[in-house]
Parts: C-alpha cells; sequence; structure tokens
C-alpha cells in the first residue's frame, strides 16, 4: 500500500508531494519543489491496522462498499 501526502510550503504555500516512505521518521528537511525554499516536516501515525481476508471471518460483522 502507498500513501502520498501533500505538504504546503510554508514560503508559496505550493504543494508538495510527500512519499509514504516518510512516515514515522521524525523532523525531516526537504525544498519546495516550486519555490526551493526548505522547510520540515514531521509525518507520525499511530494505530492504523489493516488486515485482509479472502473469506470473511466466522462471528464477524460485515458491511457492503458500494463500487464508487
Amino acid at each position: 500500500m502507498q500513501i502520498t501526502f501533500r505538504m504546503e510550503c510554508p514560503a508559496c504555500k505550493w504543494g508538495n508531494k510527500i512519499k509514504s516512505s516518510h512516515i514515522n521518521q521524525g523532523l525531516l528537511k526537504i525544498e519546495c519543489s516550486h519555490c526551493g525554499k526548505p522547510f520540515y516536516f514531521k509525518i507520525t501515525v499511530t494505530g492504523i491496522n489493516i488486515e485482509v481476508f479472502q473469506e470473511k471471518p466466522k462471528s464477524s460483522p460485515c458491511k457492503t462498499l458500494s463500487k464508487k
């Protein structure tokens, strides 16, 4: 699974794409792809649990998602 984040440059407000590999890596420095000025960011994600099953586990409630 790949997640792309958009970090807004504090100087020019341009949205810079940040890869999911930067999650939980602490404070990171990047240069804006638009104005070239450096800025710092930190992405901290906790408590995400994703499980995938081929068949429905017994006694587990299940909702069907629409294909929109």
